[in-house]
């Protein structure tokens, strides 16, 4: 239900996966929404007994929740993250042993990809969730004059 989750989930549901979403008690039927097929609360479902033999996972959080997913990948399945991960960090490991793609997602440009998403956008398959608005006068990054 967070940022690139929930919008993962659409873009998902839209190409044809089956989709098993985690948030939070409160997110779920936002999720459900979206077009998860199961959703199931982090907090409260152990995740490696719930979920098994999935063909993939994007897991945008680190620690326990990034290592309980990848036991719910199938063998020669594929683990995206967010996040980068430690050169010693338990899911090299994993990924070995279970033969697993793992990867850390890299942003590139790619204009299909990003017209696809964005006709998604236009016909309303995809919506964003907006939690909040800033001024861009906040923005410490500003280089350019804004007209």
């Amino acid at each position: 239900a967070g940022g690139v989750g929930h919008l993962a989930v659409q873009i998902a549901h839209h190409l044809g996966a089956e989709v098993i979403a985690t948030a939070a008690e409160g997110d779920l039927e936002f999720v459900r929404g979206l077009g998860a097929d199961r959703a199931l609360d982090y907090r409260a479902t152990d995740i490696r007994a719930e979920v098994h033999d999935v063909d993939a996972a994007l897991v945008p959080f680190a620690g326990t929740t990034r290592v309980d997913s990848m036991y719910t990948v199938r063998q020669g399945g594929t683990v995206v993250t967010l996040l980068g991960t430690e050169p010693d960090g338990p899911e090299i490991r994993i990924a070995a042993e279970r033969g697993l793609y793992y990867s850390t997602t890299q942003v590139y440009c790619d204009q299909a990809a990003m017209r696809s998403i964005a006709e998604m956008a236009r016909s309303g398959a995809l919506r964003a969730r907006i939690g909040r608005t800033l001024p861009l006068a906040i923005c410490p990054y500003r280089s350019f004059e804004v007209p």
